[in-house]
């Protein structure tokens, strides 16, 4: 029988591969259109700019909150006679060296007068080796501060997600989970809700490709174990999984009827 030699990566590279792992998968997620309490979208290789929905009308009347099946989301116990964050949340990264400042645009300062998202920047640059998380808009909605105390916009939130990276397998989506259930209250039932009107209002071509994007992340999210996986993610699994398939059959009876061949 053949012997192997295997060599034993080191620290440095088993944090490039993973961060390098990270920053595709964030790529993935930030093409995805079609969320009802969240919009995304990609800001550069290392960036994904998360707009949460203030206020959503479907949340309007508190709903219980169920404990989570997830070390990323807050019990339902921590939940109760508190602001928007916990405490540990409102605590701001303030650890030099390194000082973490991420670029900023004009794009920051549109965000801020919009009124209707909380916007965040997920990032993972390569000189942290980690990814972090920066409150680009409306800080007074989810931290507080003394009055003598200044507001470092700068300096990354403290998530546990991104605190728990070097000991758990951390992927884009469970941040965004614990940012979303972080600045919603009530806590979403869900989410990953779909916004299924979204998808009926598209170009059949588009309507088939994005569904079936979605189909696939929703599929992924289904075995991750978060507290909504079983239940309210499922059932929008499922009826998107019709609409796919629905839209798909639509497009390829009219390229049929057209005389083009199925796919060009």
């Amino acid at each position: 029988m053949q012997s192997f030699t295997w060599s034993r990566r080191t620290k440095a590279e088993t944090e490039a591969a993973r961060l390098s792992e990270f920053l595709q998968d964030l790529m993935v997620v930030g093409s995805l259109k079609g969320f009802k309490y969240l919009e995304l979208s990609v800001r550069g290789r290392e960036e994904l700019l998360l707009r949460v929905r203030n206020d959503y009308p479907d949340l309007a009347a508190p709903t219980p909150e169920v404990p989570p099946n997830s070390l990323l989301v807050l019990r339902s116990a921590q939940a109760r006679n508190r602001a928007l964050t916990s405490i540990r949340t409102q605590t701001i990264l303030q650890e030099p060296p390194p000082r973490f400042e991420p670029p900023k645009s004009c794009i920051d300062r549109d965000l801020e007068r919009d009124d209707r998202y909380t916007s965040f920047l997920i990032a993972a640059y390569g000189r942290y080796r980690c990814p972090y998380v920066w409150l680009r808009s409306h800080h007074e909605r989810l931290i507080r501060i003394k009055e003598n105390q200044k507001l470092e916009t700068d300096n990354p939130l403290k998530l546990e997600s991104t605190s728990c990276w070097k000991q758990f397998d951390i992927r884009p989506w469970d941040i965004i989970v614990e940012v979303v259930c972080l600045t919603l209250r009530p806590q979403p039932e869900n989410p990953f809700a779909i916004d299924h009107s979204y998808f009926e209002h598209l170009p059949l071509e588009e309507a088939v490709v994005r569904t079936g994007a979605m189909v696939k992340f929703l599929q992924r999210m289904s075995v991750r174990h978060y507290y909504f996986s079983e239940t309210h993610l499922v059932e929008d699994l499922e009826k998107l999984q019709l609409k796919h398939y629905d839209a798909f059959c639509e497009l390829m009876a009219a390229r049929r009827n057209l005389g083009a061949p199925p796919f060009s």
